[in-house]
């Protein structure tokens, strides 16, 4: 409201994408630059995808619950069966049509919560999942770059992978199967249900669609579908962070040349 608005300010605010930073706007004032994910730009891209994988962005979390406001939901009901029914789409789909699917693991760091994400993956899927290795500093970024397909449910990662120009499946159903729509594709911007390489509703014959789409498209059709969703409102991609490392030398002067 307008007495938050006149009560805080900064002198810049760095976001993911335009529609990020109208929304801070109405409670923050100050400098509004999209710059996308600072790890994001940071970590080179590179096009050498292994054809036919396709690799699930893992969103693992203890067995705990989430609340939304005042409102609980279950961990049942806000990760195992949004994610049990993608899964379920994923490894028919893998099978029918000779492809591979592997998982990003978000827990790398810490031994004993990655066992406990294999351990649910298996139960999710019956069988004993394949975890992509971690290497380097940025193995979920590296792995975006080794696979032909990424799938994310609601995920950061998936956002970022777009940014990139990788083909990317998001089916983000978390909010329609539990009535949040902050949790839809796109929010806080205005996108709709369905487009060609996301949905909101828990529809595997949807997602078969997109999984096709992704495979089939050329590149080039693929940069164009996707320029014209206006992603990059969500999501700027910034190489190397020119807009911060602007910043930072118009603030604090140029970086000292390295000594030789």
């Amino acid at each position: 409201d307008s007495d938050t608005i006149s009560t805080f300010s900064v002198d810049y605010m760095l976001v993911f994408g335009s529609t990020v930073g109208e929304r801070y706007s109405r409670y923050l004032k100050g400098n509004v630059l999209s710059a996308g994910s600072l790890k994001n730009n940071f970590v080179r891209k590179e096009n050498l995808p292994q054809p036919g994988v396709i690799a699930f962005v893992s969103q693992f979390r203890k067995n705990t619950g989430f609340y939304a406001g005042d409102t609980f939901f279950s961990y049942e009901d806000f990760r195992v069966k949004p994610e049990a029914l993608v899964f379920q789409c994923l490894m028919r789909y893998v099978k029918e049509n000779n492809k591979r699917l592997v998982i990003i693991p978000r827990q790398h760091y810490n031994r004993d919560m990655y066992s406990q994400e294999k351990v649910y993956f298996r139960e999710i899927m019956g069988v004993e999942p394949e975890f992509y290795k971690p290497s380097g500093p940025y193995p979920g970024y590296l792995a975006v770059n080794s696979a032909e397909i990424v799938v994310a449910i609601d995920s950061s990662l998936g956002n970022e992978s777009i940014a990139r120009a990788k083909k990317t499946a998001v089916f983000s159903i978390r909010g329609t199967m539990n009535g949040l729509t902050d949790r839809n594709f796109g929010w806080p911007g205005d996108f709709a249900d369905e487009g060609p390489f996301w949905t909101n509703k828990p529809d595997t014959d949807i997602f078969i669609r997109i999984l096709d789409y992704l495979f089939e498209v050329s590149d080039e059709q693929w940069k164009k579908d996707l320029d014209s969703t206006n992603f990059s409102s969500l999501m700027e991609y910034d190489p190397g962070n020119t807009i911060f490392k602007s910043i930072l030398e118009k603030e604090l002067g140029p970086p000292p040349s390295s000594a030789h």
